[in-house]
């Protein structure tokens, strides 16, 4: 059994996913690779994505006509869970979904509009030319008007995502969307990402018409077909690796670090033509090397009378906010004001070193003529907020490192 929930690899029958197309597309062979895992315990963040997509899924569902009593209950108990900064996540997300449909209706006309189709977390299946199901997705939010489609898609992480224009997994949606809804020839898509560090990555958009649909299709049947039934099928180490669970026994991922480490050793010579070629090839290495320091770790701890030439080095323990909301109050009052809804997107992941530079900034800017430094401000917060016990202390790992 692959990663993932038991309930989702059900729901893909086992099947290539419209969510792991990047990585299917460039390394076909991953898929049987990924096959073969076992089932991960599902991490925090996982478990907080889900919750917060299903948060979103009620929110359309109860914005239509065919919400039941159960659905608003338990929309009502998901908000109780959500801390401040999930809430205006979510609430940035509905805002911009909102806008972005508004527009789409707009284009239309609203004489088409009574006629629309809407359908959250929509699960669709992709067939060969011999009726065989070969792939599954399902956008977050699906909206049919004639011949016309918009999709979007939530990404509430805060790593790096590929935009909607080049981005393989709402390419196979627009696929999807095509096979089984005949009268589509035109599919608007848009990922909502209210996390993403930067701006103009916090939503992106495509429209794929015909030909594009087209091309799109034909590339995705001729992967899926090979990621399912070639025996050798192909294998290529780049940036998609990490998000694959069995880059630690892949061979093309072992050739890549031998090859980088052979490269190091003799020097290498970056250049424009390479540049790209290299970055992919390291951030993988580099990726994979985390797993063998975590090894050589445990090796060291569990034989800690024996001599290796290595030792542990303290670092200082991790700061974090306990109580965002009761931060957030004590930031507004400290200042005098509310934060506007742009500098609470600007905090919206609510780190504390994020905080500490805003509360800098602003008292600065409010006492201009003051000779008061950087390092007493930050004194001055960190004080109040351990007053308030705001901030929690986590020990952090010790870090292994070579003597002399």
């Amino acid at each position: 059994m692959g990663t993932g929930t038991i309930n989702e690899n059900l729901a893909r029958g086992g099947l290539p996913s419209a969510s792991k197309m990047t990585q299917i597309v460039h390394c076909p062979a991953s898929f049987q690779l990924n096959k073969d895992e076992l089932p991960k315990p599902s991490s925090d963040a996982a478990n907080e994505g889900t919750m917060l997509h299903r948060y979103m899924e009620l929110f359309t569902i109860t914005n239509g006509n065919n919400a039941t009593d159960a659905h608003w209950a338990e929309l009502h108990e998901l908000e109780s869970k959500l801390t401040v900064e999930q809430r205006t996540t979510v609430e940035y997300a509905q805002d911009k979904m909102i806008h972005l449909l508004n527009n789409f209706k707009s284009r239309i006309g609203n004489n088409l509009v009574v006629d629309m189709q809407e359908y959250p977390e929509l699960r669709l299946k992709l067939k060969d030319l011999h009726s065989n199901t070969i792939m599954s997705g399902k956008g977050d939010y699906l909206y049919i008007v004639d011949y016309r489609a918009f999709v979007v898609d939530y990404k509430f992480g805060r790593g790096y995502v590929e935009p909607a224009d080049r981005n393989y997994q709402l390419a196979a949606l627009a696929v999807l969307v095509k096979q089984n809804f005949l009268n589509v020839s035109s599919v608007e898509v848009h990922i909502i990402q209210p996390r993403a560090q930067e701006y103009d990555r916090r939503i992106t958009s495509a429209m794929y018409e015909m030909a594009d649909i087209a091309y799109a299709n034909e590339v995705i049947q001729k992967t899926c077909k090979e990621a399912i039934e070639a025996e050798k099928p192909r294998q290529e180490v780049g940036y998609w690796c990490q998000f694959c669970e069995s880059k630690y026994r892949c061979r093309a991922a072992q050739l890549a670090m031998n090859e980088q480490m052979e490269l190091v050793a003799r020097g290498i010579e970056i250049t424009t033509d390479n540049v790209r070629d290299i970055f992919d090839k390291t951030k993988f290495v580099s990726s994979l090397c985390a797993d063998i320091l975590k090894k050589c770790n445990d090796v060291v701890k569990a034989n800690p009378d024996i001599e290796t030439g290595l030792y542990f080095a303290k670092n200082p323990p991790t700061r974090s906010i306990t109580n965002s909301l009761r931060a957030l109050e004590w930031l507004e009052n400290k200042l005098g004001r509310e934060l506007t809804i742009p500098e609470l997107c600007s905090l919206i992941s609510f780190k504390i070193g994020d905080l500490e530079k805003f509360f800098i900034k602003e008292i600065k800017a409010q006492l201009p003529d003051e000779k008061i430094t950087k390092k007493t401000l930050s004194e001055e917060f960190a004080s109040e907020l351990k007053t308030l016990g705001l901030i929690e202390y986590k020990p952090k790992a010790d870090s292994l490192k070579a003597k002399g």
